[in-house]
């Protein structure tokens, strides 16, 4: 009987080194895989930050070429450009 006893308790050792080595030890472990996910899930949000970001400026690149009034109004609001003869003032809020 003791030797029964013996041979269940080395399959169990085995079995357990086993499920050790396969879950926690080496490339595909959980703990990788928890990790993978993670940085999945942040490239993802990544991907959809910068797909909207691109969808933004192909609207603004689209409105500038569309017409050139729209290029002049975007560069003298955003780039304070002028004319040679146009003078710019400016209005400070204090509040």
């Amino acid at each position: 009987m003791k030797k029964k006893e013996n041979i269940l308790n080395k399959y169990w050792i085995v079995c357990i080194l086993f499920i050790i080595i396969t879950f926690f030890i080496g490339d595909n472990s959980i703990i990788k895989q928890i990790s993978y996910n993670r940085e999945i899930k942040n490239l993802k949000s990544k991907i959809k930050f910068y797909t909207k970001k691109n969808e933004e400026n192909l609207k603004k690149l689209s409105f500038f070429y569309g017409d050139n009034k729209n290029l002049e109004k975007i560069i003298r609001e955003e780039y304070f450009m002028a004319k040679s003869d146009e003078d710019f003032f400016f209005i400070k809020n204090n509040g």
